[in-house]
């Protein structure tokens, strides 16, 4: 199990390197291994969501950041932050509608 962990951690820096060196669809690609193996990798997540914005493809840009702030809140202990997390979702909620 602590290698997988430690196997997940090293494709998102992986991934991380590609997406910085704006080499999407290999970024895009590790993104979503990691994704497959950890649905909740908040990381992930949030930075998939980035590409996808940058490829204005903001439907599912939205939907990524939606998926990340919703683990961002499991992971919260604060209720004050996990409030303020839920409002951001209801914010990029509402742009969904619109779109």
């Amino acid at each position: 199990m602590q290698s997988n962990i430690k196997n997940l951690k090293e494709l998102l820096k992986k991934a991380f390197l590609f997406h910085q060196q704006n080499n999407f669809e290999k970024a895009k690609l590790l993104y979503e291994v990691v994704i497959k193996y950890d649905k909740n990798n908040y990381e992930a997540l949030n930075l998939l969501g980035a590409i996808k914005l940058q490829e204005r493809n903001y439907y599912e840009a939205i939907e990524n950041k939606i998926d990340s702030l919703k683990q961002l809140i499991k992971d919260t202990p604060s209720m004050t932050e996990a409030a303020r997390i839920q409002e951001r979702i209801v914010r990029l909620s509402s742009g969904v509608a619109v779109i």
